[in-house]
């Protein structure tokens, strides 16, 4: 298991990890905000590698709340877009 999500469990009373959006510039909103707050700072007192930060957005559970734009929502390379916007 990621270690990002082991140290959340261990330290929040519940957590999914899903993400339920709108459309595809929401979900590429919500991934840089969670890309930026996991590598600007400790989490928990926890630093944490590119690697797991990568990996752990990757895992998230995508929930489409808009039918018209699930298409673009489902088929968004997620890996492909932090690779291009953060490096590997």
């Amino acid at each position: 298991m990621n270690r990002i999500i082991e140290t959340t469990y261990k330290n929040r009373f519940n957590y999914c990890h899903v993400l339920e959006i709108d459309t595809l510039e929401d979900l590429k909103n919500s991934i840089d905000a969670i890309f930026e707050d996991l590598d600007s700072q400790p989490i928990y007192g926890v630093t944490y590698s590119k690697d797991e930060i990568f990996e752990f957005i990757n895992t998230l559970e995508i929930y489409c709340l808009d039918e018209e734009e699930e298409d673009s929502v489902y088929n968004f390379d997620i890996n492909n877009y932090l690779i291009n916007n953060y490096g590997q």
